[in-house]
């Protein structure tokens, strides 16, 4: 996460709201994919008061991610012992405890590389995307299916800011599809096993963000789709 990933708080128009989740979705999706390095670890938690969608209209359920975040950086956590409890949780170098691939919890086997996995990689064609490491690590990995939603969210803004109305709802469309049919299936109750089971609070608060702000993507897009 870099500082110009953050911009001011929301203040009410589409545009602005957009722009807003697709720097959450940006930031929080690296998260889950990588630790960052010391410094941007160290920076983002510097910049907590200036997190977008600062405003959101479930504030309590924000804060509270935002408030693990204050308390990973007084008690000064580590980038290493971060790092440990992502591996730990996710599997970077071993088993993980709570499996970040979509189709690990919607397969009755817990397999991935299953039918959700060729759903999400279809989604993200329609929007000319792919996963980056295509056929050799799932393309259903929450970080991917945040970077996605971010994604979605620029596409509609530049074909919005093009004056391209049909081609902005057409991609809207696409995005709330995704987010209600691949990522509210199984993120809500993937990230409350996360929360409950990170032993840092850098990674409940990650955890705990990304549900919140998944709720609030679902709230905005009630109100235009």
């Amino acid at each position: 996460m870099s500082p110009e990933q953050v911009t001011e708080p929301v203040t009410g128009s589409l545009d602005d709201e957009l722009d807003q989740f697709a720097a959450v979705f940006t930031i929080l999706g690296s998260l889950h994919y990588q630790v960052p390095d010391a410094d941007h670890l160290h920076e983002l938690l510097q910049m907590i008061d200036e997190w977008p969608l600062s405003r959101p209209r479930s504030p309590s359920r924000m804060e509270e991610g935002l408030q693990m975040w204050r308390l990973s950086r007084e008690e000064a956590e580590s980038r290493q012992v971060v790092v440990a409890d992502h591996d730990r949780l996710y599997g970077d170098s071993a088993v993980a405890l709570v499996p970040p691939y979509e189709s690990a919890h919607r397969n009755r086997e817990g397999l991935v590389f299953d039918e959700h996995t060729l759903q999400v990689r279809a989604a993200y064609a329609r929007l000319g995307l792919a996963a980056p490491h295509l056929h050799r690590e799932p393309d259903d990995h929450i970080g991917l299916e945040l970077e996605f939603l971010a994604q979605g969210c620029l596409r509609v803004l530049d074909a919005r800011e093009d004056g391209h109305a049909d081609e902005s709802h057409q991609t809207l469309a696409i995005v709330a599809n995704f987010l209600r049919t691949h990522v509210l299936a199984w993120a809500p109750s993937f990230l409350s096993r996360v929360s409950e089971q990170a032993q840092t609070s850098f990674m409940k608060g990650v955890a705990l963000l990304t549900i919140a702000t998944l709720d609030e993507f679902d709230r905005c897009l009630d109100s235009v789709t």
